[in-house]
């Protein structure tokens, strides 16, 4: 009886926190530091850097996120030539979509990165720290991405976007797994400062809390590319090149 009764205790602890896992969409103000001193030395200004890279369609200041309860979530920026980010957890890859594009890139989320490495160039510390924030009344924990010499990375959370780790286990794409290890909950800051790149902090604006319809999480049909030039692509970086079977209308 003893056991039984810890058991069934057990069920309903898993089965609250299931409940608790956040579903619908999440929109996030992002701001450049862009170093103004600098660009002087280069006869250049903030506004015109901004100017060349909305002519470009690579300047974005607003982040969506649609996040699914199954561990499914869908990343796109408000650039003009932004790619859509979508993971997709039963089969655990990631789903790049451009703009006006037929081709999709494929990407096997068990990868680190973009590229195939057979090793870790630089392997990152990932760790709460013990610090607190107050982001819009709440107050945030962190767990950082340190990359030494290279820069860090500040994921400040809270449990209100609260998250099952487990979908997420083999997402060592940018390392996401080990963060969601530690706070099983999306990020409500995200602050990057990394050499070569500009910083970077991304800040939850709004949210709502909604069942999202299949609709949005669904893939086109697609077959891999033949493209010789895709190939090499293949060949370099380990990405499959798709691409949709016909001009089909997607929510990506």
């Amino acid at each position: 009886m003893k056991y039984i009764t810890i058991i069934t205790f057990l069920f309903a602890q898993i089965s609250i926190c299931f409940a608790q896992n956040f579903e619908g969409k999440l929109v996030y103000d992002v701001h450049f530091e862009i170093n103004e001193e600098a660009l002087e030395k280069m006869s250049s200004t903030k506004e015109d850097m901004v100017k060349r890279m909305k002519v470009e369609g690579d300047h974005f200041d607003e982040t969506t996120i649609y996040l699914s309860k199954n561990g499914d979530y869908i990343r796109a920026t408000n650039a003009t030539s932004s790619n859509k980010f979508f993971y997709q957890s039963s089969s655990n890859h990631i789903f790049l979509f451009e703009k006006k594009s037929k081709y999709i890139t494929l990407i096997n989320a068990e990868k680190y990165g973009s590229f195939d490495m057979d090793y870790e160039i630089v392997k990152p510390v990932i760790s709460k720290i013990d610090s607190t924030k107050i982001i819009h009344g709440d107050t945030c924990k962190l767990v950082r991405i340190d990359w030494g010499k290279l820069g860090t990375e500040d994921y400040w959370y809270t449990d209100k976007f609260q998250l099952d780790a487990l979908l997420f286990s083999r997402h060592n794409y940018e390392y996401m797994n080990r963060v969601f290890e530690l706070t099983n909950a999306y990020p409500v800051e995200i602050t990057k400062k990394m050499r070569g790149f500009i910083p970077m902090t991304i800040t939850l604006r709004s949210y709502e809390e909604v069942d999202l319809p299949d609709e949005i999480f669904a893939l086109p049909e697609m077959k891999k590319s033949k493209k010789k030039a895709h190939k090499r692509t293949e060949k370099i970086t380990g990405n499959k090149m798709m691409k949709i079977k016909s001009r089909q209308k997607t929510n990506h």
